[in-house]
């Protein structure tokens, strides 16, 4: 700033230049750029806080999903396994009181029945653990297959056909469960969101795995889709899917939607969830969000940057140019006779004078003479120099004289 002042007093137009882009580049440019980032992160911060607190909230809404499909699981099991022990249990203590059989069989039969019975009590003891009785109870019947579901649904004025591949053979009960709870939930969000349209239930069995398919098409044209539900769907059908060891996934295509599911004939639970990966959506999009912006910084660095060393380029450019072209060489100054003609000396000297006058009082000019100054040296980067200085007087040289840059 010193700087600045005293080159505007001393009304120096290119020192006052200088000075001036030596604080652009070097003082302004990265306080702008310090200043951009700091009100970039103050910003950001609020937004980032409330991603995280959806996510949160997300969280929340898928763990309870799964805490709700737990308990459904939980009711299937109570409604299956308990009732087939209760009737073991009967049998056993029937064939207990049967006169024909010896004691000893009748012992059997009495272990039998006991543990049966406590394995009964077991059982309802972990349902009553996991039972949750503000969810409604479910509405489809005991032991209903995936065709009977899909027949039903038809039945009902939904426009679902089922194909399956493969030959169904030892699926485990818990894993054809599985599959019709999918298919039940899928063709409930197709009834939902999507009124009207074509939906395929595929069931491929396959050697180890069966893979169940739901796809629907886009909603019939005048159908109004279904209010948004409460997003348990899905997230309850990953957690009944991990529970088998198999997966789900679920995602718009051709412009409806399909859920397909792998579900491992002998399977053991995963890890945790899809919905509980190490990184939340918000943490990942803060992650590219963060590199955009250390991106858009490098950029708004370079391309200033870039600009001043193509000024710089610029400069050094034309500053050859312009010391090339007026530069006399010293052969050709001594070669230079008072008296020649201007028009018969031309090609001896440069194409154009030098930019600029020395700093310091030259002799005085010839009355008359009309004065041209050319560099003696070739020095891009040299202090105040010597220059030739050749005068003429209607086209004849009068008088050639070196002009030295500094006092001596």
């Amino acid at each position: 700033m010193v700087g600045l002042t005293i080159a505007a007093a001393m009304d120096e137009i290119w020192g006052w230049f200088d000075v001036a882009v030596s604080l652009l580049f070097f003082g302004v440019l990265p306080w702008l750029a310090g200043r951009y980032r700091q009100l970039r992160a103050l910003l950001a911060a609020a937004g980032w806080q409330r991603a995280e607190q959806l996510e949160r909230e997300r969280s929340l809404v898928a763990r309870e999903a799964r805490l709700v499909e737990r308990t459904r699981i939980a009711r299937d099991m109570h409604d299956s396994l308990g009732h087939e022990l209760s009737l073991i249990a009967m049998r056993a203590g029937a064939l207990e009181l049967d006169r024909g059989l010896t004691e000893p069989h009748r012992s059997v039969l009495g272990e039998l029945r006991a543990a049966s019975v406590e394995a009964t009590e077991r059982l309802r003891e972990i349902v009553g653990v996991l039972r949750d009785e503000t969810s409604a109870a479910p509405v489809e019947p005991a032991g209903e297959t995936v065709a009977e579901l899909v027949a039903r649904s038809r039945a009902s004025g939904v426009w679902v056909e089922l194909v399956t591949t493969g030959v169904a053979a030892s699926v485990p009960v818990t894993v054809d469960r599985t599959a019709h709870r999918v298919v039940q939930e899928a063709l409930t969000n197709a009834v939902k969101h999507a009124p009207g349209a074509r939906v395929t239930v595929r069931l491929m069995y396959g050697a180890a795995a069966l893979t169940v398919t739901v796809t629907n098409g886009r909603p019939s044209v005048g159908a109004s889709p279904a209010a948004v539900g409460g997003g348990q769907g899905l997230p309850g059908l990953r957690e009944r899917a991990r529970l088998v060891g198999g997966a789900l996934r679920a995602g718009h295509r051709d412009g409806g939607y399909e859920v397909v599911a792998e579900l491992p004939y002998a399977g053991v639970p995963i890890g945790r969830g899809a919905d509980e990966g190490e990184g939340s959506d918000s943490t990942r999009h803060l992650s590219q969000v963060r590199r955009a912006a250390r991106r858009g910084m490098a950029v708004a660095v370079a391309v200033p940057g870039s600009i001043g060393m193509v000024v710089l380029v610029l400069m050094f450019g034309i500053r050859g140019y312009e010391v090339t072209h007026s530069f006399l060489a010293p052969a050709a100054y001594d070669a230079l006779r008072v008296g020649q003609q201007r028009p018969g000396i031309a090609g001896q000297l440069p194409p154009q004078q030098v930019d600029g006058r020395p700093d310091v009082p030259e002799p005085p000019v010839p009355a008359g003479a009309r004065c041209e100054y050319y560099r003696v040296t070739q020095d891009l980067f040299g202090g105040p120099i010597d220059v030739y200085r050749l005068c003429f007087v209607d086209g004849r040289l009068i008088d050639k004289t070196v002009v030295a840059g500094t006092v001596r």
